[in-house]
Parts: C-alpha cells; structure tokens; sequence
C-alpha cells in the first residue's frame, strides 16, 4: 500500500464465491489518465482476474489462492500500477471490514463518520488513503503517492 505498511490478500467471502465482473479502470496521476478493462472471477478458494487494455490486449493474467499464492504472467507492462495492487484495491473496496482488518499490517481501517460508504486507511494518525464503495464505481484515493484510481463495474453476474 506504501512502502510503510502492506495487505495481506484474504480468501473470497463465502457470499461473493461464484461472481464474475468486468470493469473499467481509470487511474488518474500527475502525469495523466491510463484506462484498463479488469475481467476477475471469484471461486471458492481462487481469485482470477485478467487486465486488459482499452484495445482489448491482454495485459496481465493473475490467479490467487490460499494455497498457491500469487501467480502473475505479465503480457505487457502497465504504466503506474501493478497487477497485484489493482486486486489488493479490489479485495479493499469489496470485502467486508473484518476480513480487510485481518490482512492489514501498520494500517488501521474506520469507517467515515459521515458517509459509511468511505472507508479510511490510517497509518499513525495519518489517512493514507481512501475507498469510496458506491453500487456504480468505487473510487480509491491515494494521499501519500498522489493518485486515483476509479474502477466501475460494466458487468456483473452471479453463477451459483
């Protein structure tokens, strides 16, 4: 998340096990925009998610589970983000809190009090970052590094 704290990835909530999405991401930088498509799977015990570009190139294919860990092939290099950061944001503006809390190290997570849609990540006091969860976009703002990266969701379904 910064070079001073990190997430540990958690196992997929029983509730989101069979959903499949595709989305758009726009990360915003000082230096510009950069759009990508995210198509990602959630399984029982594995995470699968594919990045491609606004062409429709692949990317990068990633698969995570618990007993396997990350595995990322790499097609073509992403400007300002990687691939295991993009699903590290996607389990942060997904999951529910008390599973986040439990991959969090030298971060602390709080609800906004004015709007419970925000959630904030802290690190001594200090709000490092933020994840606005709306049904249409989630929105993550990053205080320290500069930068925004909005993700929303094209397609969404549910196989049982």
């Amino acid at each position: 998340m910064d070079k001073y704290s990190q997430y540990y990835l958690q196992a997929v909530p029983k509730d989101m096990w069979g959903q499949s999405s595709l989305q758009k991401l726009t990360v915003t930088t000082p230096q510009g925009n950069h759009e990508l498509l995210l198509q990602t799977e959630l399984g029982s015990n594995q995470i699968n998610m594919v990045g491609l570009s606004a062409a429709g190139l692949v990317l990068f294919n990633l698969t995570w589970s618990d007993e396997s860990g990350l595995e990322i092939k790499n097609n073509l290099p992403t400007k300002d983000i990687e691939a295991q950061v993009i699903l590290a944001y996607y389990q942060l503006a997904n999951w529910p809190m008390e599973n986040i809390q439990l991959g969090l190290k030298n971060l602390d997570l709080v609800n906004s009090p004015e709007d419970q849609q925000q959630r904030n990540f802290f690190r001594d006091n200090t709000r490092i970052f933020s994840m606005v969860h709306t049904p249409q976009y989630n929105l993550m703002t990053h205080y320290i590094d500069h930068y925004q990266i909005k993700i929303e969701t094209l397609q969404q379904i549910k196989v049982d």
